[in-house]
């Protein structure tokens, strides 16, 4: 039993994090009474060490500047979790940065460079983000619904579904990545290993030269739209609207 405690741990976790994306569209949560800061964590009651936290709304605004500076000094373990919001972040250096979890909200990313990122179930919400280079990043599970992506580069990103590691009770890619209503207007997906769900995006210009999108989705009416081989085409499931 002690030996199964940390898989079990890791997996409710896991559970509770992606039970979130629903409970938080919920009006009763929405109508939850906070001051400052709400973080919602998993684990031991009040023990920060052993819990972890699968949900934050940050109460404190902070400065474009000073959120910017922050970012770019790209400090290990820093960001993750965090809920970053109405801050103008374009034209950054923020390569190699971890944002597993990071919550954006209402953020201007235009021209940024996030090549070889850790972005593990990181949320874009009404982002600004054309122009931004993801190259090389790892994505499983990131959300760009509803984001501006025009001229994004997402060349060599790995966001697979379905990826276990067993021996630490993780699991990464139960959505695959969301672009679901994003405009993805001559954005790149060269050699990109993506299982991304891609219904309801603008996808004119797309580039998916050499990418492998085993379990991606598409709609059946951008059938003909975006140049894909005929494995790529069969390895796509195209959904109706």
């Amino acid at each position: 039993m002690k030996a199964q405690l940390y898989p079990f741990h890791a997996y409710m976790v896991h559970a509770v994090r992606y039970a979130m994306d629903t409970a938080k569209q919920l009006e009763s949560f929405q109508n939850l009474a906070t001051e400052g800061q709400l973080d919602i964590r998993v684990g031991e009651y009040k023990d920060e060490q052993t819990s972890e936290s699968v949900y934050l709304r940050s109460g404190y605004p902070r400065t474009s500047v000073s959120c910017k500076g922050w970012l770019e000094s790209r400090l290990e373990q820093e960001y993750i979790y965090e809920h970053i919001r109405y801050v103008n972040l374009s034209e950054g250096n923020y390569e190699g940065i971890n944002l597993s979890y990071t919550w954006f909200e209402v953020v201007k990313l235009t021209g940024s460079n996030l090549r070889g990122g850790l972005l593990l179930g990181t949320g874009f919400e009404r982002c600004e983000c054309d122009g931004v280079d993801f190259s090389g990043s790892r994505l499983f599970d990131a959300d760009f619904r509803g984001c501006k992506l025009e001229q994004a580069r997402f060349d060599g990103v790995i966001g697979s579904r379905d990826v276990l590691n067993e021996k630490h009770g993780m699991y990464f890619g139960i959505h695959g990545v969301r672009y679901q209503g994003a405009n993805l207007t001559n954005a790149s997906f060269r050699y990109a290993r993506i299982a991304g769900d891609f219904t309801h995006a603008v996808l004119d210009g797309v580039d998916f030269t050499g990418a492998d999108l085993t379990g991606s989705r598409m709609l059946e009416r951008d059938v003909f739209l975006v140049p894909l081989t005929p494995a790529q085409r069969e390895s796509v499931e195209w959904v109706e609207e």
